[in-house]
């Protein structure tokens, strides 16, 4: 859900800016530093009034902003933690007010030593890089217990245009399944070859304590286990659910994606 400005011919850039600051910054009043109203507007208003209509997962929210947005996301990260436990911003502006977001972080890490959250922060590369990073790098010193941080540079684009591959980056980034670590023993009995379509041969073998793919054209494929018999693949929907006879012996797998599924006979 993205959140706007009604009214008739309203004028965003000033809405956003209005809403979106958490401090004036030596501007007047009337146009910026209302973040910490329209923040309160958020939990107190606008979730319960989207709980009360859909069926959702009230304990997994996600808040994403860019700009004054993504100032506003790292402003509700410190001031309102739980509120949400997944933040993807791009091109923060953090250098508002002379950096008064720095302020923020470090009056919460005077209080807190845990950041139980995952976080995504994107920029593009034409914009100033060190900006972007000092914030980083102090997040990063901070070691603070709980977080699952990244952050991505969006080759050959400014401010505006990160915002469409951070997003998707982010996206990828803070849902990210964890990847289970499997005995060899358990690996090695997947290996072999499967019969997914006459004349359509897929190899499995395991390669460092992982299972790859390797696929008719020889282009691989990771295969990350979400169980012992249970596997997906990163950036796609394709899932893998292994089989055994009663004895214990592999057959074959289940695989699902978009277009469908079936079932693989392994062949040896």
């Amino acid at each position: 859900m993205g959140i706007t400005w009604g009214g008739k011919n309203p004028d965003y850039d000033a809405r956003r800016a209005f809403d979106l600051t958490p401090t004036s910054g030596n501007q007047p009043a009337d146009k910026y530093g209302n973040a910490p109203k329209f923040l309160q507007c958020i939990k107190k208003e606008i979730i319960p009034f989207i709980e009360s209509k859909y069926r959702i997962d009230n304990s997994d929210r996600t808040l994403m902003g860019s700009s004054f947005g993504g100032l506003f996301t790292l402003y509700t990260l410190l001031t309102e933690t739980s509120l949400f436990n997944r933040y993807i911003l791009t091109s923060p502006a953090v250098t508002w007010d002379n950096g008064v977001i720095y302020k923020i972080e470090n009056e919460y890490h005077e209080k807190n030593k845990s950041l139980p959250v995952r976080l995504f922060i994107g920029w593009g590369s034409y914009e100033a890089q060190p900006v972007f990073q000092r914030f980083i790098d102090t997040l990063k010193s901070r070691n603070y217990e709980g977080l699952d941080f990244n952050s991505w540079v969006v080759e050959g684009c400014g401010h505006s245009g990160a915002k469409a591959e951070g997003y998707t980056k982010g996206l990828q980034a803070v849902f990210k399944k964890k990847s289970l670590t499997l005995d060899k023993s358990i690996l090695d009995s997947y290996a072999g070859s499967y019969q997914v379509a006459p004349g359509y041969v897929v190899k499995l073998s395991d390669e460092d304590n992982t299972l790859v793919a390797q696929m008719p054209d020889n282009s691989k494929i990771v295969l990350h286990a979400q169980s012992d018999t249970d596997f997906y693949v990163d950036g796609t929907y394709l899932f893998v659910h292994f089989k055994k006879d009663n004895s214990g012996k592999v057959t074959g797998f289940n695989y699902e994606q978009f277009t469908g599924g079936a079932f693989a006979h392994k062949i040896n």
